[in-house]
């Protein structure tokens, strides 16, 4: 009996697929071949993907259901035609998914885009403060300590002058036990430091309040907005150079873009 119910299972096993012949077909979007996309037959639960060149071979017949799969495609089934088994061959088209963004809520701030001042405005992070007031200089040296009062002995009105030179004795200090290329790798970097964060400042000195008021015409709340808004490496470097009227010659041909964006 049971040999029996094998035959006849295997009989209709081959009446089944003896009926679907290959046939095969492309796979594409708007924007050209699509590969590595899953086509299955649901109805006899074959399956196979799309080569390099968007190139697929399955068994089908009339009758059944093809459903394709790619990753940013949306899902598509599709039967098969008496059509396209005539011809043996399916061209099949994807529709690509489209990918919306979460929304970006973007708030304003009081922020000026100066580092020093700004720096007062962020939270500070109680842990590097008491790491700040847990350092110790018990351990510095006697030479360390001269160069540091040589340092200090510098007048007001120079560390005023050139706010460099408030960092110049903690510089030697810190580089004492370091090479002269490191020393001066790291002394250099301090100091473009200290000159991008006092350079809004040193450009109002350059220019003065009257002339940016009254000849660039900036409002006079606008002006440390518009100094920022200016900086780029030409005005970086015309002002390291001390050519002053090439800086304000900079200022003018910004403030027309800056105050189109004013609306002024």
């Amino acid at each position: 009996m049971r040999k029996i119910t094998s035959l006849i299972i295997l009989f209709i096993s081959i009446q089944f697929y003896a009926q679907r012949v290959q046939i095969n077909g492309t796979i594409s979007d708007n924007l050209g071949i699509v590969d590595n996309a899953h086509i299955i037959n649901l109805t006899s639960v074959e399956g196979t993907f799309s080569d390099s060149k968007g190139y697929f071979l399955i068994n089908a017949q009339v009758g059944d259901v093809l459903q394709i799969t790619s990753i940013q495609h949306y899902s598509k089934k599709m039967k098969v035609s008496s059509i396209t088994m005539d011809r043996k061959k399916i061209n099949i088209l994807l529709e690509i998914q489209d990918r919306v963004l979460d929304e970006i809520e973007i708030k304003k701030t009081n922020l000026l885009q100066k580092l020093t001042a700004d720096a007062k405005k962020t939270p500070k992070d109680p842990g590097v403060e008491k790491s700040k007031n847990a350092t110790q200089f018990k351990d510095v040296s006697a030479t360390d300590n001269i160069v540091l009062a040589s340092a200090i002995e510098k007048s007001d009105s120079e560390m005023k002058t050139d706010p460099i030179l408030a960092f110049e004795g903690l510089t030697l200090m810190r580089f004492s036990l370091l090479t002269s290329n490191e020393e001066k790798r790291l002394n250099n970097q301090i100091k473009k430091e200290v000159f991008r964060d006092h350079l809004p400042e040193r450009i109002m000195n350059i220019v003065g309040k009257k002339n940016f008021t009254e000849t660039i015409k900036i409002p006079e709340d606008q002006i440390l907005n518009f100094i920022n808004y200016s900086i780029d490496d030409e005005i970086k470097t015309n002002v390291q150079r001390e050519e002053h009227l090439k800086v304000i010659q900079n200022l003018k041909e910004k403030s027309v873009d800056y105050l189109k964006e004013l609306g002024r």
